[in-house]
């Protein structure tokens, strides 16, 4: 008996604790001061999706927080009074705290974009007036680009060691396995402007490499692009090709290594070299299972012979290194991509050999 008593008094209660709740609604009311450009402001807010808008996210928290103290101020004022005091009018939150601002973060601007990834240069920089020069040699029945480090002696002026390096591109390789599509040709001309750069050939009547001759014209133009970026130590470098005033390629840029280089690289000892009895060989490959085979041949016979592992197993490229005791002598090594068979297998994706002299 004593509850329902109770519940209806708080039930009479209510009318009066709304009343109030509005009055002080009202009085906050009449202290807004709208801004001049508030108009321009809602339509910036209204013109774009709110879920595009981290400011909207604030606001929307903060109105949910300040939602969820009115019910709690609410309840608190119609439910919180008991005993004695239930007939005591209820304390104003509001004018007791003074009046309420409202404010929300401005919008944060976007956070920019990750700049897309450029490729790398590995070629070491021209030193010592040794530029990289790339020619071409077969990995079975692909054409595939190999590189050696030729001593130039560059004139003066903008581009002068780019020149130098493509005309070496257009001679004669030391390794006698590789040939130039653009042998015979002069460089007439190299010039370069901020990302871009246009090589100039002088055919002297002679035609660079057709697909009829077995070589695909953008191997012959890889060749070119790998050699000026290599030079210029900038691998996103877009490389222009003009021939007797005809443009044989607008804006070509690397290729993928695991597409036009040699499965397997003997960089080192160079074709021709002297060497010591303790005979270190370096290279860098792009294998099955990082695995580089190699082999040093005297007279046509293998007279030592092993595997070495690359730094990345392919399509990645990664280098490898190998160190073998050899009597004084004369010796080809050879270092080779076996196939998935491996080294006891007779295929071979790819070789690379070097004629050395030991000491």
């Amino acid at each position: 008996m004593s509850t329902r008593r109770h519940d209806d008094e708080h039930a009479a209660a209510r009318p009066d604790d709304v009343a109030r709740l509005r009055r002080a609604l009202e009085r906050e009311a009449t202290m807004v001061e709208p801004s001049g450009n508030g108009l321009e402001r809602i339509r910036e807010r209204t013109g774009r999706p709110w879920w595009r808008s981290p400011a909207a996210a604030v606001s929307t928290a903060v109105v949910a927080v300040l939602a969820a103290g009115a019910v709690g101020i609410g309840i608190g004022t119609l439910a919180g009074n008991d005993g004695d005091d239930r007939n005591e009018p209820a304390a104003d939150p509001i004018n007791a705290t003074g009046p309420v601002e409202v404010t929300t973060q401005p919008a944060l601007p976007p956070a920019p974009a990750s700049p897309a990834p450029t490729p790398e240069e590995s070629t070491p920089a021209p030193s010592d007036g040794a530029v990289p020069v790339y020619f071409v040699k077969d990995d079975g029945d692909t054409p595939r680009l190999y590189r050696e480090f030729h001593r130039v002696r560059a004139s003066s002026g903008d581009g002068a060691l780019v020149r130098a390096a493509l005309q070496e591109m257009a001679g004669e390789p030391a390794d006698p396995d590789y040939r130039s599509l653009w042998a015979g040709m002069a460089v007439a001309s190299y010039e370069r402007s901020g990302g871009t750069a246009t090589v100039t050939f002088d055919a002297a009547g002679r035609e660079p490499a057709a697909e009829e001759d077995g070589d695909p014209i953008d191997v012959a133009v890889q060749q070119v692009v790998y050699t000026v970026t290599a030079v210029e130590q900038d691998a996103a470098l877009a490389v222009t090709v003009v021939v007797d005033g005809q443009e044989v390629a607008a804006g070509a840029t690397r290729g993928e290594e695991s597409d036009v280089a040699g499965l397997v690289w003997l960089t080192s000892p160079e074709q021709g070299a002297t060497v010591s009895g303790q005979v270190r060989l370096e290279g860098v490959a792009s294998v099955f299972e990082a695995t580089v085979g190699w082999e040093a041949r005297q007279g046509g016979e293998v007279v030592e012979s092993g595997f070495a592992t690359a730094t990345e197993a392919g399509p990645g490229r990664g280098t490898w290194s190998a160190t073998v005791e050899l009597p004084a002598g004369r010796y080809e090594l050879r270092a080779f991509a076996p196939d998935e068979s491996g080294l006891e297998g007779e295929g071979v994706l790819g070789e690379d050999t070097k004629e050395v002299v030991v000491r």
